[in-house]
């Protein structure tokens, strides 16, 4: 009995082994280990070098020259090509792009010095399997470009139009209700499409504002990121919930609790008494049609359930459901953007786990200490897929011969200078008075 296996058009010449060969591959393949797109070169070329050594018996019978390997990877060089210069004019993502545009081009030169187009090598279907493993790869990385650039420009456009929503409105101009309705349609479509990278969104976020945005005053870059950083979240954690919280004033008060540091006078509001969600809350007077509750959550989005927050101190009794999440996802946008910065490329995706643990680590200290809300916290690793360590993963003090009786957990020096919610009840006053945060 004859069987054909098919790589695009090219057919191939099975004597009845279709199973051999596979456990032929298989065997070959946990021995090379298949690599990722992202693998080291060396691991590719073990990888590739491996499948000339890997015998099934099984030989290529025919090959339609239109559909070869080699003509695939012509297209793959085209979509590098018109990808290339775009990327390179992109400061936030052309780290990231380079990186994946160059592993691209490095494959394909590294098949070409390994099975060139006429070698007899490719008569073996191990140097075929091999070959769509890479071209597959190929297809992943080009995939990564072409979405790191669709998400730039997404992310780009409602910088620019939040950026001058945020100018009008702390103006004192007149706003159609219609501008800040569409902005927070847009973001609560972003939360609920599947096909949107979460980690892409909050990093190009940070990464824009830093890279980017030269012509805007220092103080309102990164406000301007977490806008967008924080009502993403928060129409995610809203999403995930279910819960009854009133959305759209939330996702609205998530991209305009920051507004004063738009205003034209900024440096004269701050240098008198009140706090920069103060005045955030008095701009936003004129948006009347998410009633009072809009503004007491710009208001109060950097109080804590504990009376430490700022600029009032409330403590929990006056702390409403929207007032909870925005505070929450403020604080954990504060620590992501401060860990992005010490890193030396904010898309890096090695970097991802590490970037969610440190923030993590001291946020659930502070929900032991009940300064967030336990239940929103747990909904948001739940959206970041931050997995609870159960019980017994826990090491037992004893075994592990440690004795964590009064152990602490330590609380980074750069939070306290950094952000004043984490001062003491004592100090507080003091830090509302010199804080411009």
């Amino acid at each position: 009995m004859r069987e054909s296996m098919h790589y695009g058009d090219t057919s191939f010449h099975d004597t009845g082994i279709y199973s051999t060969m596979r456990d032929e591959f298989t065997k070959f393949a946990k021995s090379g280990s298949l690599p990722d797109p992202l693998a080291g070169i060396p691991s590719w070329e073990k990888f590739l070098q491996n499948s000339l050594l890997a015998k099934s018996g099984c030989r290529v019978r025919e090959t339609k020259l239109g559909q070869s390997p080699q003509a695939r990877e012509q297209s793959f060089l085209k979509r590098l090509s018109s990808t290339a210069k775009i990327t390179l004019e992109k400061s936030a993502i052309s780290t990231q792009a380079h990186r994946l545009q160059r592993q691209t081009l490095d494959l394909i030169q590294l098949r070409r010095r390994l099975f060139p187009n006429d070698s007899p090598a490719w008569q073996s279907i191990e140097v075929f399997l091999a070959a769509a493993h890479l071209h597959q790869s190929l297809d992943i990385l080009l995939s990564d470009v072409e979405s790191l650039l669709k998400m730039h420009n997404r992310l780009d456009n409602l910088f620019t139009a939040t950026d001058e929503l945020l100018t009008d409105l702390a103006a004192g101009k007149d706003v159609e209700f219609v501008r800040v309705q569409t902005l927070v349609q847009t973001v609560i479509n972003a939360a609920a499409d599947s096909t949107i990278n979460q980690q892409h969104w909050l990093s190009i976020c940070s990464s824009i504002a830093d890279y980017e945005l030269n012509k805007t005053a220092a103080v309102r870059r990164l406000p301007l990121a977490n806008a967008l950083q924080s009502s993403y979240l928060c129409a995610k954690l809203v999403r995930k919930e279910n819960s009854q919280a009133k959305v759209e004033p939330l996702i609205a008060a998530a991209l305009l609790k920051d507004t004063a540091f738009w205003h034209p006078k900024l440096s004269d509001l701050l240098s008198r008494q009140g706090h920069h969600s103060e005045w955030s809350a008095a701009l936003m007077g004129n948006i009347k049609r998410y009633g009072p509750g809009f503004v007491r959550i710009i208001r109060q989005h950097h109080e804590c359930l504990d009376g430490t927050g700022i600029p009032f101190g409330v403590n929990a009794s006056a702390l409403h459901q929207e007032d909870r999440i925005l505070g929450l996802i403020t604080r954990w946008t504060e620590l992501f953007q401060h860990q992005l910065k010490t890193r030396n490329s904010m898309l890096n995706t090695d970097q991802w786990t590490e970037n969610i643990k440190v923030c993590d680590e001291p946020l659930e200290l502070e929900v032991n200490q009940k300064r967030w809300d336990a239940q929103w916290f747990n909904c948001l690793r739940q959206v970041l897929e931050i997995r609870n360590q159960s019980a017994e993963e826990i090491a037992d003090p004893v075994t592990s011969g440690r004795n964590l009786n009064g152990w602490k957990v330590p609380q980074p020096k750069f939070m306290k200078h950094r952000f004043p919610i984490l001062g003491s009840q004592s100090t507080l006053a003091e830090q509302v008075k010199t804080s411009s945060d």
